[in-house]
């Protein structure tokens, strides 16, 4: 998911600017981290999400600080360059607010909140299929 992530800043890295990369960067690092949650849970046989939380202890909370600003950094940037979808950088936003605040709910409350990042960026990917390779990358080089 970082490379995805990365990748569709790169497809549009001159009408996102550096709130996009940042954003960028962040989020894809703190969903690397969150994978990792999962190996570590299957690994020691945690019983259930409040023992993976008690055993990161403070980095799960750091990360989840990350992963809301990356995604809401990215976010922003979406809806003010209009490189995808406005709805996409909304959806982004707002989803990753979701996902921490519903961090010490079941898990059905967790998996729903986390639809919406999913959905914005299916939609971003949508978006870069939809569109003519023209209008893709903006920052190539010219034929020479």
């Amino acid at each position: 998911m970082p490379f995805v992530v990365l990748a569709l800043y790169g497809l549009h890295r001159a009408r996102l600017g550096v709130l996009g990369l940042v954003g960028a960067g962040a989020y894809g690092y703190a969903f690397l981290f969150f994978s990792g949650t999962v190996l570590y849970a299957l690994a020691a046989g945690a019983p259930d999400w409040a023992a993976v939380v008690e055993g990161f202890g403070p980095w799960m909370t750091a990360h989840g600080v990350v992963m809301v600003a990356g995604g809401t950094a990215l976010g922003a940037a979406v809806v003010r360059s209009a490189a995808f979808p406005r709805w996409t950088g909304v959806c982004l936003a707002v989803g990753v607010v979701l996902v921490a605040a519903a961090s010490g709910l079941p898990t059905a409350a967790r998996a729903t909140a986390a639809v919406l990042p999913a959905v914005a960026l299916a939609g971003m990917g949508v978006a870069v299929l939809a569109r003519p390779t023209h209008d893709v990358v903006t920052s190539a080089p010219a034929d020479r």
